[in-house]
């Protein structure tokens, strides 16, 4: 049996074939795992796979039929629309283009990462989201400052003790005083929450065998170790360095035609939490002397700083296959 599985929030759009190629069954089946496990084990008891597009609510879905004994794959879902696209596009004709993908073996596979890693990073996901809330809080109390006219005092950071002080003693009318403290409250209370989630992820770093290969590293703090391992994944899966460059999308764009061949930025067709913590990781790194550093000024004055971050970011990518590879053995 070969099962194209369109997921969405409400529902799962089956299209099942037998091992013929020829439709057995057509379904939209609830989305919940009781109804799922009473569709799929309504088939024939035979050898069943199942394909989902890598999108929007697979997990639960995979989880489930995992646990029915089916066999399930991720399908990337931009190569699975440039091998089977069609004009009239419906839930009816995705799942069937699944099925028959799947029946003839073309489907592009995902990796699927494993239940651990799944949970790591929904962890490190949410201390980032929670970071960048705390950002854009910041960002939101100093442009109101601004509208209503109150210069900020010159501190090193506006949303110390000290500054926070300063900020809850502005003599402000009645509805700006309820405001600004509004927004004072939304960011303390979300940074409360980074602590504890730093708190959390602390704790799990000091498991990971990897974790602690990759802290030695110039660089890359805990956080940062747990995040490149959790997005990662099996290091194993990549053969050579260059292919988890161009797995993370930074590898350059290259453009042939006849003998002329151009090459252009990045990709940016690959794992955006990967990319952006070794970003950080690599500002972090050039504040020390070294090879990055050196190799960061270099690039610097002949291509500019994106340029050279980005290239030292691919060279500490590069680094930590290998220091990943050497704490498998």
């Amino acid at each position: 049996m070969y099962m194209g599985v369109d997921v969405h929030k409400n529902y799962c759009q089956f299209h099942v074939l037998d091992d013929n190629g020829k439709i057995f069954s057509k379904a939209k089946v609830v989305n919940t795992p009781d109804s799922l496990t009473k569709y799929v084990q309504g088939l024939p008891n035979e050898s069943k796979q199942a394909v989902l597009e890598a999108g929007y609510g697979w997990m639960p879905v995979h989880d489930t039929l995992s646990g029915l004994g089916v066999s399930v794959c991720l399908a990337h879902p931009k190569k699975t629309k440039a091998i089977a696209d069609a004009r009239i596009k419906t839930d009816k004709i995705d799942a069937q283009a699944l099925a028959e993908l799947l029946y003839q073996n073309y489907v592009p596979k995902v990796w699927i990462p494993d239940q651990q890693t799944r949970r790591l990073r929904e962890l490190t996901r949410h201390r980032m989201l929670l970071v960048h809330n705390c950002t854009r809080l910041k960002n939101n109390i100093h442009n109101y400052l601004s509208r209503i006219g109150v210069q900020a005092p010159r501190l090193a950071n506006l949303f110390t003790k000290p500054g926070i002080k300063f900020l809850q003693g502005i003599a402000l009318d009645e509805q700006q005083r309820f405001l600004l403290d509004s927004k004072i409250s939304s960011l303390l209370a979300t940074k409360q929450q980074v602590k504890i989630v730093t708190e959390r992820i602390q704790e799990t770093g000091t498991q990971d065998k990897r974790v602690t290969t990759l802290t030695k590293i110039q660089g890359i703090g805990l956080f940062g170790a747990l995040v490149i391992v959790s997005e990662i994944g099996d290091i194993e899966r990549f053969e050579h360095p260059k292919k988890l460059c161009s797995w993370a999308g930074m590898v350059p764009s290259v453009s042939q035609s006849g003998n002329k061949t151009v090459y252009g930025h990045i990709t940016k067709h690959g794992n955006a939490y990967l990319r952006w913590i070794l970003v950080q990781c690599t500002h972090a790194s050039i504040r020390y002397p070294g090879y990055l550093q050196s190799r960061y000024y270099k690039i610097m004055h002949k291509r500019g700083s994106k340029a050279a971050t980005i290239a030292c970011a691919r060279k500490l990518l590069t680094k930590i296959w290998y220091e990943l590879k050497r704490a498998k053995q």
